[in-house]
């Protein structure tokens, strides 16, 4: 009975990870469509501005606020999560 549960458990874990596969590459061909478009590069410039891309996350090196930067950092993860998609969206096309 407990190989049976563990037989049972292994394929719905590779269930799981294929339907999750499946959703990533969607994900990246969407943001891919998305972004390459001259809107979407305009977006793109606006985001990196507005997420602090490039810039430090600590305002004040004398005296750091943790939770501005907090903050700061999760601006620039979203960032980094659409370009991540985006980057992996572009690669999968070119390669059709």
């Amino acid at each position: 009975m407990s190989m049976e549960m563990d037989a049972e458990d292994l394929r719905q874990a590779e269930e799981q990870n294929l339907v999750k596969k499946e959703h990533e590459e969607k994900l990246a061909l969407v943001y891919g469509e998305v972004f390459k478009t001259g809107a979407g590069q305009f977006v793109l410039k606006d985001l990196s501005e507005r997420c602090n891309f490039r810039n430090s996350c600590i305002r004040n090196v004398m005296a750091p606020n943790a939770n501005a930067v907090l903050f700061q950092e999760g601006k620039r993860a979203v960032f980094n999560h659409i370009m991540f998609y985006f980057k992996n969206g572009n690669q999968k096309g070119k390669a059709r």
